[in-house]
């Protein structure tokens, strides 16, 4: 939703200068009557970075030639321990700003279509406004502390014009959605990411949004804002289309490669096994033990991925992941039995593991969370596993099943 783009860090160097170039200091902080203020609604792009979106606020002030794009959501990659802060949620972000023309290139070479927006807003309100940005603007107070759903990009620009406009009106009626659906809007042509985001998450995106919390997505708060008031007078007085790329964002996803198919696949693959190990009444081959060891060596790591994005960051979007109920650490457990094959460990860990996975299926948890549809098929992967090494448990224990349980 936000990012650091080269154009942008070009574009600082060109606003220094057009700062520069303008009368006065004061010139800096003022502009005149006939300046016009808008906000830039821009949609989903092709990286990653750019799925949800980005929000920005245009200042356009002919008089003066000034006409300048604000924006939020800006990092530096060269950031001492970049990666690390990224993580775990403590990187700072900050405010940055260009030329409309960078602003413009930047998009178009994107591919991605942008909404603007005019604000109704009288001399003295413009220049409210404009004061704000430029203060905002200034090196001491462009960091901060950035959270994907409730310091973003758009929320931040949120922010700021109620503090400028404490007046405005939203509209009170509005779609019952959540922030895990209002993500899934902008990922039906990408099922990797939807599931890798679904997985990463926690309950905190289930909550059902207000009105408010509806802006941290930039395409929502453009329909919000076009239904918004102040003191009785629409806060938008006009939305043009300025990069029009919706034919692109309408072409037909199609590709049989998704998590949900895969997943599919390796049930299918593990109902085979199971039916060989009951058929042929043998010992499993040694490749699929490997494949079991590293079935759970992966699930592991998952699991520990899961509980650091939980415990280890600040990042309040993987807060409360009920994910770690089926994707769990006692898969390094079963990980490290797997070389005692008739151990009565390995028996009880297979046991409370197919428990887990059945109780997640059922739902008898009653897990505050929605879970993927592909992560219950990748359950009923697992679950059919266990019930295969169960079964050779028994063939090489040569114990029956009542007497293990006796």
């Amino acid at each position: 939703m936000c990012h650091l783009n080269k154009s942008v860090l070009i574009s600082k160097f060109i606003v220094f200068l057009i700062l520069l170039l303008t009368s006065s200091v004061q010139a800096q902080r003022s502009i005149t009557d006939g300046a016009t203020i808008s906000l830039f609604s821009c949609d989903s792009g092709d990286a990653l970075y750019s799925t949800f979106g980005h929000t920005a606020i245009r200042v356009k002030d002919p008089v003066q030639n000034i006409d300048l794009v604000f924006h939020y959501g800006l990092f530096n990659f060269n950031d001492p321990n970049f990666y690390t802060k990224f993580l775990r949620g403590k990187l700072m972000y900050s405010m940055g700003a260009q030329s409309i023309k960078s602003f413009y290139r930047q998009y178009e070479q994107q591919q991605r279509t942008v909404y603007e927006q005019v604000l109704n807003l009288g001399p003295e309100e413009k220049q409210r406004l404009y004061t704000m940005l430029m203060e905002n603007y200034e090196p001491e107070n462009r960091e901060y502390l950035y959270d994907f759903f409730f310091n973003n990009c758009s929320t931040i620009v949120r922010d700021r014009f109620e503090s400028v406009f404490p007046d405005l009106v939203y509209p009170k009626e509005i779609r019952a959605r959540t922030f895990r659906d209002m993500l899934d809007e902008h990922l039906t042509k990408m099922p990797w990411t939807d599931f890798g985001i679904d997985l990463i998450i926690g309950s905190v995106a289930d909550d059902t949004t207000n009105v408010r919390q509806q802006l941290f997505l930039p395409m929502y708060m453009h329909d919000i804002y076009n239904n918004t008031f102040r003191n009785g007078e629409p806060f938008v007085t006009g939305d043009d289309l300025v990069i029009d790329f919706i034919s692109k964002k309408h072409q037909e996803y199609k590709s049989w490669i998704t998590p949900a198919t895969i997943f599919g696949i390796l049930v299918l693959f593990e109902l085979l096994f199971l039916i060989w190990v009951l058929a042929f009444k043998k010992h499993p081959p040694r490749w699929l033990r490997f494949y079991d060891r590293f079935l759970y060596f992966l699930l592991g790591v998952g699991s520990l991925i899961l509980a650091f994005m939980w415990w280890g960051t600040d990042h309040m979007a993987t807060k409360s992941n009920w994910n770690l109920v089926w994707m769990n650490p006692i898969f390094f457990i079963l990980l490290w039995t797997t070389f005692k094959k008739t151990s009565k460990i390995y028996l009880v860990i297979l046991a409370i593991c197919l428990m887990i996975m059945l109780s997640v299926l059922s739902n008898v948890l009653l897990i505050p969370q929605a879970i993927h549809t592909a992560s219950y098929i990748l359950v009923f992967a697992i679950c059919v596993n266990l019930v295969r090494n169960i079964v050779c448990y028994y063939r090489q224990s040569g114990a029956k099943p009542i007497e293990e349980l006796t």
